[in-house]
Parts: C-alpha cells; structure tokens; sequence
C-alpha cells in the first residue's frame, strides 16, 4: 500500500516540475506579433510599464484637388524609438508624421490595449506633402498642397 502512495506522489511532483517550468516561460514571454486590417504584419514588446520595438506600417491615401485632381497611395512606416507608457493595459505612441511641419496635428498615432495574452488597436496617420500637379488651364505643373491620411485596425497576440 505504501509503494502505491509513493508512487501517486511521484506522478503528481514530475507533473507539476513539468507544468511550472511552461507556465514560467510563457509568463515571461513578453512579445506580441499580429496583423493590422491592410494585411501588414505588426510586433511590439511589452514590459510591465512600457510597451517598445513597435514596428508596422499603414498604407495613406494623399489627395489634392486644385488646380486638378491627384491622388496617390504611399506607405508610412512606423518604427518606434524609446517607449510608450502602459497605464491599466492601454498605450497611445504618438511619432512625427513621414514629413515633418511646424503643427502638432500632423501625427501618426497608435493606440492599443493590451489584454494578457491578445492586443488590439487602431493606427492613425494625417500629414500634408507638397507636390507638383499638372495645371489643365496653364499647361504646367504648379505646385500644389495635398492631405494624406489613413487608418487601420490591428490585433496581435503572444
């Protein structure tokens, strides 16, 4: 009878020196990795306070409409330098937009929550760019303002 108790007791103690050591390595796993809505990858660590190495990027549509209409698709990479603040599991990262002008609405912004194992978010971009337009009535290029901005969604896990 006492053979059987030890051996029960065996089981148990080689069972939990199994369990606690993957439960440990995936408590200390601190890397997210996911996708946003435009089908681009997106990563990010993530600390106890801070959120770091947040790396994606967004697609912006850019508009112009005088003196003619113009629109273009451009890609804005968003790689983070330092770190964002994580208060109660939410984090805005506020970076200078592609083309940087003297206005602080000019931004790319992501903003996230970040639960225990799964992420989410939204990733904003505004700027304005100078470009040159084809003047129908002149017959040459001028030089025109255009806005660009875009917005996705995005989700990332452990």
């Amino acid at each position: 009878m006492s053979v059987r108790i030890t051996r029960a007791r065996i089981a148990i103690g080689v069972a939990i020196l199994l369990v606690v050591p993957a439960a440990a390595v995936a408590a200390s796993s601190n890397s997210f990795a996911g996708k946003t809505a435009q089908k681009v990858k997106i990563s990010f660590r993530v600390g106890k306070t801070s959120v770091s190495a947040l790396k994606t990027s967004l697609d912006v549509v850019c508009l112009t409409s005088y003196p003619a209409s113009r629109s273009a698709t451009e890609i804005v990479t968003v790689s983070q330098k330092g770190s964002a603040a994580l208060h109660g599991g939410k984090f805005t990262l506020t970076l200078p937009a592609p083309i940087s002008h003297p206005t602080t609405k000019e931004v790319t912004t992501i903003t996230g929550t970040v639960h225990s194992q799964s992420a989410s978010g939204t990733i904003k971009s505004f700027y304005l760019k100078n470009w040159n337009v084809y003047n129908p009535v002149t017959g040459m290029y001028v030089l025109a303002l255009a806005s660009c901005a875009g917005k996705t969604t995005w989700t990332a896990r452990r």
